[in-house]
């Protein structure tokens, strides 16, 4: 345990009021050298050397992580400019090389990029041209495809619903639930799991 910043200033307080070093560890429960310590820096320092020596020193973006790991995000963005955390997040978890190691997350894979000079300036989108829906006239003419929101089902995990209705019939014609893993899993459905469920569909349905 480390003392707090009130803690400190606590005890410059007290030893200012007149007490002692051992009257103030009895009276805060820290050992006499902690007391000892601050005191003194205190009084040497004032109140700001009571608050920059607090925690641990700030260090560069993914500084915690092995070189490794840093190399191979530089090299995957270097080759993918597309790529982003996201994407980079999930290429390393599939990366042999990095199996069996702390994967960074998303926002901090963000942050080193960001420090690293990797990032993209920031282009204001534009609204993308909408094509003339076409109408359903017949069954089976126009499938409809989309993705339910995650959810957690006990003793299983996360789980994303991928549904397949028909337009014209409005009939449900699949729900193929994708197991997205743990409850901090940031994965969703992907393209493999899109194929999956339209190979379900045309098994039992056709093609539209």
């Amino acid at each position: 345990m480390r003392t707090t910043l009130e803690e400190r200033i606590q005890i410059v307080a007290l030893a200012e009021a007149g007490l002692t070093d051992p009257q103030i560890a009895k009276q805060i429960g820290w050992s006499i050298h902690t007391v000892r310590k601050w005191r003194r820096r205190g009084q040497r320092e004032g109140r700001s050397g009571l608050a920059t020596k607090m925690g641990r020193p700030r260090r560069g973006a993914l500084s915690s992580y092995p070189a490794e790991i840093r190399d191979r995000l530089v090299s995957m963005r270097k080759a993918h400019p597309g790529w982003g955390p996201k994407t980079l997040h999930a290429e390393l978890k599939r990366d042999p090389a990095c199996a069996g190691q702390d994967i960074p997350s998303i926002s901090s894979i963000g942050r080193f990029l960001n420090k690293q000079g990797l990032t993209r300036p920031y282009e204001k989108h534009s609204d993308l041209p909408k094509p003339e829906r076409q109408p359903a006239e017949n069954p089976h003419d126009v499938w409809e495809m989309d993705a339910r929101g995650r959810s957690h089902v006990p003793d299983v995990g996360v789980v994303s619903l991928v549904n397949l209705n028909d337009r014209c019939s409005r009939a449900r014609l699949l729900s193929y639930p994708v197991w997205l893993g743990n409850k901090r899993c940031e994965r969703h459905p992907d393209t493999e799991d899109y194929q999956i469920a339209l190979r379900l569909a045309f098994t039992d349905w056709g093609r539209p």
